[in-house]
């Protein structure tokens, strides 16, 4: 635990800053003057929970450690455990204290590791290690993020947004589409769909502003299936998602740890709906490196009516007690999938699949298991 001490030397101030400057200034000037001795802490630690980073060879990365302390921290790296030395690579690497940043240019394979920073004062010392992974050049059509866009739901009102991450090595162009029924067909002549094209690229939209569509006051008429369509020189990929928009907002039944749906008087008048994320929030870390004989817990929190069920799938393959030894456990009323004391074999994606007679989602996490 960090400890801190605190002084004020404000009194060191006249009272004719009163006078001259009134009292905002005196209390401006006071706090100024305050001086406390603290070990470091993170001043931004939501911005450093991507730890895994997979980046093409040639592009430049950066890692952030922002931080604070008083007497202000320093800043070292370390890689793979042992001190960063420029000589240590070609073309070396840049540290900016000013924004507790490591730069690295153009990476190459060899880059490939654990970095991480140290920031310390006399009063404590904090770490935080980001992994890189370098992936050489392919040529390939544009990759979509496992997930994204992500089913939601939402009242009649509100504001929904589906997020769709693309990655290309050669320039994408990204598009949004609503599906739409055209004389009660959601099928064109020339057997694509039919489609509403909501947002595309243009000359003055950037990456990121694309790979966000924002839907405002939402109504009735705005349910149904949006995709996002991804398109390079070398082909095309798309994921889709539903948005489903409820009349009123349903009844809260979730606290830290579960959601779940009871049929009873709490429930009767909510009509029928596909399955939704309960919390998608915390079901953000997709990628899990878990330690040998640790205890592993995926978590799919849903809710619809009727209450949907729950199965899991181990790399596209239903999941079955007699594939592992010791087997595993599913906690319906949690969500739940629980792997004990994993092992080198229980490498590989886990997908849940929550479905009713209204529909269906699934959510992907890729687990490693470290040595």
């Amino acid at each position: 635990m960090n400890s801190a001490a605190c002084t004020s030397r404000a009194g060191m101030f006249s009272g004719r800053f009163l006078l001259l400057w009134g009292v905002l200034l005196v209390a401006a000037l006071s706090a100024a003057m305050t001086t406390c001795t603290n070990g470091p802490f993170w001043a931004n630690p939501e911005k450093m929970e991507e730890k895994l980073f997979s980046v093409p060879v040639t592009r430049t990365i950066k890692f952030r450690c922002p931080a604070w302390g008083i007497p202000m921290p320093t800043l070292r790296w370390l890689r793979n455990g042992m001190e960063l030395n420029s000589d240590q690579r070609i073309g070396g690497y840049k540290v900016r204290s000013q924004t507790w940043s490591l730069i690295m240019d153009a990476v190459a394979l060899s880059d490939k590791g654990n970095y991480t920073c140290i920031v310390e004062n006399k009063y404590g010392s904090i770490n935080h290690t980001f992994q890189l992974d370098v992936v050489a050049h392919s040529q390939h059509r544009p990759i979509i993020q496992a997930g994204l866009p992500a089913d939601k739901t939402v009242t009649i009102g509100s504001n929904a947004e589906f997020y769709c991450k693309v990655y290309s090595d050669t320039q994408a162009h990204i598009q949004w589409l609503k599906h739409i029924e055209i004389n009660g067909s959601k099928t064109a002549p020339d057997g694509f769909p039919n489609v509403d094209i909501l947002k595309t690229a243009g000359v003055n939209t950037t990456d990121k502003e694309m790979e966000v569509l924002r839907l405002t006051n939402v109504t009735l008429e705005d349910a149904g299936q949006y995709t996002c369509l991804a398109a390079n020189s070398i082909g095309v990929a798309h994921h889709s998602a539903w948005l489903t928009v409820l009349e009123d907002a349903l009844p809260s039944a979730q606290d830290d740890d579960n959601y779940f749906f009871f049929e009873d008087k709490a429930t009767e008048n909510v009509k029928p709906n596909r399955p939704f994320w309960a919390n998608p929030e915390k079901m953000e870390k997709k990628l899990l490196a878990v330690p040998v004989a640790k205890t592993v817990k995926f978590r799919c929190p849903a809710g619809g009516k009727p209450v949907p069920t729950l199965r899991w799938l181990k790399n596209g393959m239903e999941f079955k007690l007699d594939q592992r030894i010791g087997g595993y456990k599913v906690d319906s009323q949690t969500w739940s999938l629980i792997i004990d004391t994993v092992v080198p074999s229980d490498k590989g994606n886990y997908t849940c699949i929550v479905e009713n007679k209204y529909g269906s989602i699934n959510h992907t996490y890729q687990m490693d298991v470290v040595d």
